[in-house]
């Protein structure tokens, strides 16, 4: 269990890191305590870690709780675009790197460009839809269904799975979930 842990640890100090901007800018004490109960049960049952499928789930869930707070930040305390920047490439970066490293057992020269390529176009995704006028849950959805793509297709290219129908697949889903999240959101603040 412990090397197990060990092998996460980037996984799990973005999830709490992301978890506690999330906690900060609640507004109410029962929102807190609900998601701090819900942030519990993930970190729960990250301890119990065991298989690779896991940390796959560990590595989206942390980059939601992340998007969120990046962007909640922001929102709340108009962070400089440079400083988002930066924040977005080192933790899409980093976990890239973690997942990948799980995924292959060790790190490959391939997987550490793609995950430095996977930074460079998450800072670059964040530069561009820091400036949508729409609410920071709807900028950071956004961005995780980005992450995703890159996410997936990342893995199925590692993994040797990469074809042109999961490519049309999954790039058909993100496109309609971002058709629907850009067709239902209030792009006033």
């Amino acid at each position: 269990m412990p090397e197990n842990l060990a092998k996460i640890f980037w996984l799990v100090f973005f999830l709490i890191l992301g978890g506690a901007a999330i906690l900060f800018i609640l507004p109410s004490f029962w929102l807190r305590l609900l998601f701090g109960l819900a942030l519990f049960v993930i970190l729960a049952w990250t301890i119990r870690f065991d298989q690779k499928d896991n940390a796959g789930a560990l590595s989206l869930i942390a980059a939601y709780i992340v998007s969120v707070a990046q962007f909640a930040l922001q929102f709340v305390f108009s962070l400089p675009a440079w400083l988002i920047m930066i924040f977005a490439f080192v933790w899409v970066s980093v976990i890239f790197w973690v997942s990948l490293r799980l995924h292959l057992g060790s790190i490959t020269g391939a997987a550490r460009i793609l995950s430095l390529v996977a930074g460079l176009a998450g800072a670059e995704i964040a530069l561009a839809l820091m400036f949508w006028p729409t609410h920071f849950l709807v900028t950071a959805t956004v961005f995780f269904l980005l992450f995703y793509l890159l996410w997936i297709t990342a893995h199925f290219y590692i993994s040797g799975l990469l074809n042109r129908h999961r490519v049309i697949i999954h790039t058909a889903l993100v496109s309609i979930l971002i058709g629907v999240i850009l067709i239902i959101a209030e792009w006033t603040i």
